[in-house]
C-alpha cells in the first residue's frame, strides 16, 4: 500500500486517529508488541496527516452540517420555514424596489403560506402559487420547464404549470422539502428574489 491509499484510508469520516492511538496504547501490551513509536518517513507523513489535517476538516464539516440543520428542519417544510422564506423574499424584493406575492407549498403542492406585498400587481396573486406548484410538482425550477421538454404538459395540466422564472424548488442535504413562488417583477427579478430567499434559509 503506498502513501496515496494509506491516507484515502485514514481519511475515512469515520476514522478519529486519537481514538484509534489510544486503542493501541491499551491493547499493545495485551498483544505482547513492543511500543513502535520510532516510526519511519511513510508512517510519520500518515500520522502527522491524520492527526492535524483530518481532524480539523472533520470539525469544519460537523460545523457546516449543524449550522444548515440549524436553519431549516430537513424532514420538510413547515409554517415557521415557509415564513422565513417568505420573509426574505419580502425583505429582497423591498431593496431590489419591487412588490411582489410569495407562495411558499409542500411536496405535494399544497400551499402552507401565500404572502403579498403592498401595492403588488393582481396577477401576481395567481401566478406566485402557479410557479411554487410548478416547481413542487416538477422538482425544477420554473424557468426550465420549456428547456426540460415539459411544454405538452402545459396544455395538459390547464394553466396549472407556470412556464416562467420565479418558482424554485427547496432542497437540504439533497432532501426535496417544497417549492418557493415569487411573481410580481420581471422574470428575471423574480428569480433573483426566489434565490436570494432560499440561499438565505437553507445556505
Amino acid at each position: 500500500m503506498d502513501i496515496d491509499e494509506l491516507l484515502q484510508h485514514y481519511a475515512s469520516p469515520y476514522y478519529d486517529p486519537v481514538k484509534a492511538h489510544e486503542y493501541y496504547m491499551r491493547t499493545r501490551e495485551l498483544k505482547g508488541r513492543r511500543s513502535t513509536m520510532k516510526l519511519n518517513d511513510e508512517g510519520k507523513k500518515v500520522w502527522a496527516y491524520t492527526k492535524n489535517e483530518i481532524t480539523s476538516e472533520k470539525k469544519e464539516k460537523v460545523k457546516e452540517e449543524l449550522n444548515k440543520n440549524s436553519k431549516a428542519n430537513v424532514s420538510g417544510l413547515n409554517l415557521d420555514t415557509a415564513k422565513r422564506l417568505a420573509d426574505a423574499a419580502v425583505k429582497k424584493a423591498g431593496e431590489m424596489g419591487v412588490n411582489v406575492a410569495v407562495a411558499v407549498m409542500d411536496i405535494h403542492g399544497n400551499m402552507i403560506l401565500f404572502n403579498r406585498m403592498d401595492d403588488s400587481v393582481l396577477a401576481a396573486i395567481e401566478v406566485a402559487p402557479k410557479k411554487a406548484y410548478t416547481s413542487a410538482a416538477l422538482r425544477i425550477p420554473s424557468s426550465e420547464v420549456l428547456k426540460g421538454g415539459f411544454d405538452k404538459l402545459v396544455e395538459t395540466m390547464e394553466g396549472k404549470i407556470a412556464a416562467f422564472g420565479g418558482g424554485l424548488p427547496v432542497r437540504s442535504n439533497g432532501i426535496f422539502l417544497g417549492a418557493l413562488g415569487v411573481s410580481g417583477g420581471t422574470s428575471e427579478e423574480d428569480i433573483k428574489i426566489a434565490e436570494y430567499a432560499v440561499n438565505a434559509v437553507f445556505g
